[in-house]
């Protein structure tokens, strides 16, 4: 169910500029879960250019940090529309890496090599028929919370 329509920017006949802060304001202001987005081909051609598929890769990954869900980018015409949707474009989009905030690329990274860490200290301890891999983590975890001096027995109450 379409809840609001607002129109972002008036372009040109051949561009229009297409600013991330602009196209989220009113659905962050009216606390939107999810948007469609829309443009016009006055010239009737409803095949993407590549504008339009650099600017739907930048706007999905910009929703993100806000907590919004771009679900489908509509190019329309007087007689037609197409949709990135079903077309399966969006899908593709949505996997593109090149507008991934660095920080997001940065927590993947830092989740993966911790899962694989784990992963491997855990398959060397049963090698070696240790359990190396359980007490590394236990020992680190304790330093990471400062309680490697205190004593490893709860006190009885």
């Amino acid at each position: 169910m379409i809840l609001y329509i607002e129109l972002v920017s008036l372009g040109s006949i051949t561009a229009s500029i297409v600013n991330p802060n602009e196209v989220f304001r009113f659905s962050a202001q009216k606390c939107a879960v999810s948007v469609i987005l829309a443009h016009n081909h006055p010239s009737g051609n409803l095949e993407p250019s590549k504008d339009d598929k650099e600017i739907t890769d930048r706007l999905i990954q910009a929703a993100k940090i806000i907590d919004t869900e771009v679900t489908d980018h509509l190019i329309i015409s007087g007689k037609d529309y197409y949709s990135f949707l079903d077309s399966g474009l969006f899908d593709k989009l949505k996997l593109s890496k090149k507008w991934v905030p660095k920080y997001e690329i940065e927590e993947n990274l830092r989740k993966e090599g911790e899962e694989k860490g784990i992963a491997e200290e855990t398959k060397e301890g049963f090698k070696t028929g240790t359990k190396k891999g359980t007490k590394t983590s236990i020992s680190e975890m304790r330093k990471e919370f400062g309680l490697e001096n205190q004593s490893k027995h709860r006190p009885q109450s």
